[in-house]
C-alpha cells in the first residue's frame, strides 16, 4: 500500500536498511510481475517455506509512478525477499528485491538525501525504543548472549503472550543479545546481530555467556557456539535510544506499550 507506515525496522535480504535505491523502469519487469493488483507483505503472517507467499507481493498499478525514482529501505523480509521502500512523498512500498538496485549515497542529492534519512531515522528510533524500552527480564541480563530453542509444543506456543510466530524458526540455533524484557512476565526481548528482534518467552532461551546460579534458564547451552558474535547492531540502536531519550524523554507507562501488546 503506498501510504502505510512502518512501525519498526526489519533486516532485508539484499539491502541494508538506510540505504537508497532506485526502483527498476517498468519495461524491465516481467508480464508475471506485472499481472496482479495486490500488494500484500506482513511481519509474521507468512511461512517463510511457501514461495506462494512471496508470489503476493506484485506489482501494483500505483507503482509506475515510482520507477526510476529513488527511496530509502526501511524495512525487509528476508525470508521472502522482499523489501519496504519509502519515497519522498512518503509512500510506502513493498518491492521484490530484484525490482531495485542499490544507489551511493553521493549519487542522491543533498535535499533528497537528507529528506529521506528523517524518514528512516523515524523508524530507526521507533525501533530502538521498541528494543530497549522493556524492564530487566527476570532470568536474563542485559546485554547477555542467549541461544534460541524450539519450543516443546510450538503449536501451543502459537497461543502464549508473546505467541511463537513462523518467523521465529527461523532463529532457532541462532545467537542473539538480551535487550531487555518484562520482569514479572517471563519475557525476554532479544536482538540479533541482522537487525531482527523478537519478544521470547525466558524457557525459549538458554544463555551461553558464563553465568552463576542454578537456574536452568541460566545453564549454559551444550551445543557448539561461535563466541565471536557481532554487537555492532546492538550497540548502534542502544546508542539511538539513549540519544532519543536525552532529547525526547518519555514516561515508564508510555514505554511499556508495545511489551504489554505483547508485539
Amino acid at each position: 500500500m503506498g501510504t502505510s507506515a512502518s512501525k519498526v525496522c526489519r533486516p532485508s535480504a539484499t539491502f541494508e536498511l538506510g540505504s537508497f535505491v532506485r526502483v527498476c523502469e517498468k519495461s524491465a519487469l516481467s508480464e508475471d510481475e506485472l499481472s496482479s493488483s495486490e500488494d500484500s507483505s506482513s511481519d509474521d503472517s507468512y511461512d517463510p517455506a511457501e514461495e506462494e507467499t512471496r508470489r503476493k507481493c506484485k506489482w501494483v498499478q500505483s507503482m509506475d509512478s515510482k520507477c526510476g525514482m529513488v527511496g530509502i529501505v526501511v524495512w525487509g523480509a528476508k525470508a521472502l525477499v522482499i523489501t519496504r521502500v519509502r519515497f519522498d512523498d512518503g509512500d510506502e512500498y513493498a518491492f521484490r528485491d530484484e525490482w531495485l538496485e542499490p544507489v551511493a549515497d553521493e549519487a542522491v542529492g543533498k535535499y533528497l538525501r537528507r529528506r529521506l534519512q528523517s524518514f528512516y531515522d523515524e523508524v530507526a528510533d521507533r525501533t530502538a525504543d521498541v528494543v530497549f524500552r522493556g524492564q530487566s527480564t527476570f532470568h536474563f541480563v542485559q546485554p547477555q548472549f542467549v541461544l534460541v530453542i524450539r519450543p516443546s509444543d510450538a503449536e501451543s506456543a502459537r497461543e502464549m503472550c508473546p505467541k511463537w510466530t513462523r518467523s521465529m524458526e527461523s532463529t532457532v540455533g541462532e545467537i542473539g543479545m538480551v535487550t531487555g524484557g518484562m520482569l514479572q512476565r517471563g519475557i525476554t526481548t532479544v536482538l540479533f546481530e541482522d537487525g531482527i528482534f523478537y519478544n521470547y518467552k525466558d524457557e525459549w532461551l538458554r544463555s551461553v555467556t558464563p553465568v552463576v546460579g542454578e537456574s536452568r534458564f541460566l545453564q549454559q547451552s551444550t551445543m557448539p557456539v561461535d563466541s565471536q558474535v557481532n554487537s555492532i547492531v546492538w550497540q548502534r540502536m542502544r546508542e539511538r535510544y539513549f540519544a532519543k531519550k536525552i532529547i525526547d524523554p518519555d514516561n515508564e507507562a508510555s514505554r511499556q506499550d508495545d511489551m504489554t501488546s505483547c508485539v
